[in-house]
């Protein structure tokens, strides 16, 4: 992938998936290069296990295209980050914007934390506003007919002492 061919901000990352998979294909081929190919100087390279090795061994050459390749891909990354726009957020504008989020939090909590008491006060689970003038009426209701009944008694006793 050319880096002039940078159609997304996902592209970025999968050159550099792209870097570390040839890496790590680059360090394979080197790992087995240096296990398999017999080097009379290192008296050590004989006690390594060989049986892992390929039939036909690992080159010079094949360990050279694999560290091109790493290179290459490396080159591409770097390209397409060189294109990249390079506007980053300043420390201002970033304390700007944490504050900007801090007040809207805030005021988005007030409005839920208003929004619930309204609910609640509507749904008459709290001693909210309506449910205090819901029972400043049944008590002026229940007042008013005890003050009948006690009215009606005083009335009714005072007909029967003047009938005597």
């Amino acid at each position: 992938m050319s880096s002039k061919n940078l159609k997304s901000p996902n592209d970025i990352f999968r050159m550099e998936q792209d870097v570390m998979a040839k890496l790590n294909t680059f360090n394979q081929t080197y790992a087995t290069y240096l296990r398999c190919t017999t080097n009379p100087s290192n008296k050590k390279n004989q006690y390594i296990d060989k049986s892992t090795c390929p039939s036909n061994g690992i080159t010079e050459a094949e360990v050279t295209t694999a560290y091109n390749n790493v290179q290459t891909s490396i080159a591409t990354l770097k390209g397409a980050m060189a294109l990249m726009d390079n506007t980053g957020i300043t420390p201002q504008q970033y304390d700007i914007n944490y504050n900007n989020m801090l007040g809207a939090y805030k005021t988005l909590t007030d409005t839920r934390k208003q929004v619930d008491q309204n609910l609640a006060e509507l749904y008459n689970t709290t001693d909210g506003t309506a449910s205090f003038y819901n029972k400043m009426y049944m008590g002026t209701i229940y007042s008013k007919i005890l003050l009948t009944i006690l009215a009606t008694s005083i009335v009714y006793f005072g007909i029967m002492k003047l009938r005597k």
